[in-house]
């Protein structure tokens, strides 16, 4: 057995990186724009921040499609096309006067972003990367909440200097500069397409000879997309990804909760500490996974998210409490992104991994357009952000037997070549 050493996968991951980068500057920092447009449109906020809505709904209908697309079309056109419609909603902000007006982008944005925003990257990847598959995943989604924390401040001084409508244009300036040269001359969907195999890839003696004989020929194993949408452990794992999303609906709701209990100096470094929680998860949970499997370190990390709810329901108004909840809490933000692909793939394998996680994405953007609804809606009923504490709890509770059930069953299930 030979270990085929691919440089070009690191390559390869510094494209995917531009992708979630141009992810985080489109889906985490809308937001900055809210005050200043519901100020002259003279909207609530509620209204505007329907067309995100919108969008989580229309990638949720569109994501079925992601994985054979992928795999059928060229993906440079398929990437660059549709970031390229993504960016023209986007910038098309910049001349709007009515709040309907973003309900038609976010429809747009959304069919079109469920083929660039979320699963190109695990699924590109998880062809490219044999071995250290969870690293590479881990950082490749980083980059999402990494570009957000440095573009927010920055699209804010563009709005307070130059007005909201050319800050939308400056926005859709700067994720064309970052994702198209990746899009147009980087990526490629599977190694096969530059002659390679993927990055640690233990050739057999039988494929050793048949490539010297002149066939590059790679076997690539796993469950069917037929056999696993049969089967009871994709719906298992379906339901878990989709409370992954869930979980992570708390995290605008952070600045919320430390106001409720009346610990508004620190509103705005609870949400830093979620988003550290998170960079750290997307990393630490991605290498883990390379070392002790999908299953463990999907564990850790929901252990580490009770943890997090714990210190915010124990704590009381005690600053530390919070802020060290927040931090613990900000792992869930990894879950959907980084522990949801890996646990598809150890599941069923790569045979068909594009395809099977695309519609396992559906629940993910589904619940990413509602998720934050739903837990203030429990707030506003209880009067307090303790029950949705203990409701995220029992999530992470249920989380794991979901996944634990049904990685067992996809042990059973066949595997084709």
């Amino acid at each position: 057995m030979t270990k085929e050493k691919n440089r070009y996968a690191w390559i390869i991951l510094i494209g995917c990186c531009a992708l979630t980068a141009g992810t985080g500057l489109v889906l985490n920092t809308c937001g900055q724009w809210f005050v200043s447009v519901t100020t002259e449109l003279e909207v609530g906020t509620a209204q505007l921040a329907l067309f995100v809505t919108i969008l989580g709904i229309c990638m949720a209908i569109a994501s079925p499609f992601v994985g054979k697309f992928m795999a059928k079309y060229n993906l440079r056109l398929l990437l660059t096309g549709c970031w390229l419609v993504v960016l023209l909603g986007l910038a098309a902000m910049s001349f709007y006067t009515e709040v309907w007006h973003w309900y038609i982008s976010g429809a747009i944005m959304g069919f079109a972003g469920a083929f660039c925003f979320l699963i190109p990257a695990p699924v590109i990847l998880g062809n490219w990367f044999m071995k250290r598959n969870g690293l590479a995943v881990g950082i490749a989604m980083s980059f999402s909440g990494i570009s957000a924390a440095i573009a927010n401040p920055i699209f804010a001084a563009a709005i307070s200097n130059f007005g909201w409508r050319t800050a939308y244009l400056i926005a859709a300036v700067t994720v064309a500069v970052i994702v198209f040269p990746s899009t147009l001359f980087v990526l490629r969907f599977k190694p096969a397409d530059k002659g390679l195999k993927p990055y640690g890839y233990e050739e057999t003696s039988e494929e050793k000879s048949s490539s010297s004989a002149g066939t590059a020929a790679i076997t690539v194993t796993g469950v069917s997309s037929k056999t696993a949408f049969r089967s009871p452990s994709f719906w298992l794992l379906f339901a878990m990804s989709s409370f992954f999303m869930f979980l992570a609906g708390f995290a605008q709701l952070m600045p919320s909760y430390v106001s409720s209990v009346g610990l508004l100096g620190i509103v705005g470094f609870v949400a830093t500490m979620s988003m550290v929680g998170n960079l750290t998860g997307k990393l630490g949970l991605g290498a883990i996974s390379d070392k002790l499997g999908g299953r463990r370190s999907s564990v850790i990390g929901l252990t580490l998210v009770t943890i997090g709810f714990l210190l915010l329901i124990l704590g009381g108004a005690k600053e530390i409490f919070a802020l060290s909840g927040a931090l613990f809490y900000g792992v869930s933000l990894s879950l959907a992104s980084v522990a949801s692909p890996i646990l598809v793939r150890e599941a069923f394998g790569v045979k068909d991994f594009g395809n099977i996680y695309s519609k396992i994405n559906i629940g993910i953007s589904a619940i990413g357009a509602i998720g934050t609804t739903v837990v203030g809606l429990i707030y506003d009923l209880a009067g307090s952000f303790i029950p949705a504490f203990w409701s995220g709890i029992g999530l992470c509770i249920v989380c794991a037997i979901l996944m634990l059930t049904g990685l067992a069953l996809a042990r059973r299930l066949p595997q084709d070549a």
